[in-house]
């Protein structure tokens, strides 16, 4: 996964203890580079992109699909507690995950 800078760097370790693989756009020395730049670098190294950005980022997803362009996924959510979020990005990654083809834009399922 790669975390847009709008998530908090601390789901980056939570992530990974969960046996996630994850690079935050802070570590990648990303920050500050536009969101279609975002997608692109996610997408050049096949990583799924996490934003809480969702307008922006559905919005470039559909203008990439009428471009005939495509991406490994882009995975839309508002602001939570990281260990909230980490367990419901590792719901998607059990049970959805495999049952879909990328390019996709969603939220991850809600935990009960």
């Amino acid at each position: 996964m790669y975390l847009n800078e709008n998530v908090p760097l601390r789901l980056t370790a939570v992530l990974v203890s969960l046996g996630i693989p994850a690079v935050h756009t802070i570590l990648a020395g990303n920050q500050g580079i536009s969101d279609e730049a975002q997608l692109e670098y996610a997408a050049s190294r096949n990583f799924i992109l996490l934003t809480h950005n969702r307008r922006h980022f559905k919005q470039l997803h559909n203008l990439w699909l009428a471009m005939g362009k495509t991406h490994s996924g882009i995975i839309v959510t508002r602001p939570a507690e990281p260990e909230r979020l980490a367990g419901r990005l590792k719901l998607f990654f059990d049970d959805i995950y495999p049952r879909i083809q990328p390019p996709f834009c969603m939220a991850p399922p809600q935990l009960e």
